[in-house]
């Protein structure tokens, strides 16, 4: 089976992680999932996403940190950045660290496919 893209879902809520994870593989998307950001960190050191959807605010490495991470050492791999509690100076600052995206929770996965 061929799939359109590789991503990796990176949030500390569960519910939020799973239900993600449920859609983007219905949509024929591979998809894993980690529950922090240095989870995240260590998946990237073994294989290759073409998308990371990560949270902001996470405990320990959150999503800025991760999107640092991955501009420098994955610089094919595009970044969309989720959260509850946005606002346009976060919003800014993300796109100005190379997100791709930045979308409000909750959201519509349509959205960001």
């Amino acid at each position: 089976m061929e799939y359109k893209s590789k991503i990796l879902i990176v949030d500390d809520d569960q519910t939020m992680k799973n239900s993600l994870l449920e859609w983007f593989e219905s949509e024929n998307h591979q998809a894993r999932a980690a529950a922090s950001g240095e989870e995240a960190m260590e998946m990237m050191t073994d294989e290759s996403f073409n998308i990371v959807i990560t949270d902001l605010r996470m405990p320990g490495i959150d999503g800025l940190e991760l999107l640092r991470y991955v501009r420098r050492e994955h610089r094919d791999t595009e970044v969309i950045i989720m959260t509850a509690y946005g606002s346009v100076p976060t919003a800014v600052n993300a796109m100005k660290e190379g997100a791709y995206d930045y979308v409000v929770k909750p959201f519509a996965p349509e959205e960001i496919d």
